[in-house]
């Protein structure tokens, strides 16, 4: 009984291998490739004409005024306002990469 199960799947897979690629393609065992002259060019994207009006009830939302600010955040902006900008932040970085390098 063994061997007959045996020959019958063999039987039932090289039927299914010498198919042609037109029944693969119906039983769903060939992948199909899109045709590259069928594709039809898509338009380039654009933003809609009212993307920056802000939602109803929202017009005075980056309207900050200092007062509504924590305690936290005013520190926060007097820290940030009282440090020093440096112009070669560049070097900076670079100084520190290369530290963090050296200790690697």
């Amino acid at each position: 009984m063994k061997k007959v199960w045996t020959l019958g799947v063999f039987l039932c897979v090289a039927i299914l291998c010498s198919c042609g690629n037109v029944t693969k393609e119906k039983l769903g065992l060939a992948n199909s490739s899109p045709n590259e002259f069928m594709v039809s060019p898509r338009p380039p994207l654009s933003l809609p004409p009212e993307y920056d009006l802000l939602p109803v009830g929202m017009e005075n939302y980056y309207d900050n005024d200092l007062d509504e600010l924590s305690e936290a955040d005013k520190g926060l902006l007097e820290r940030i306002s009282k440090e020093k900008i440096s112009d070669n932040i560049q070097k900076k970085a670079d100084a520190e990469l290369k530290k963090l390098k050296t200790n690697e």
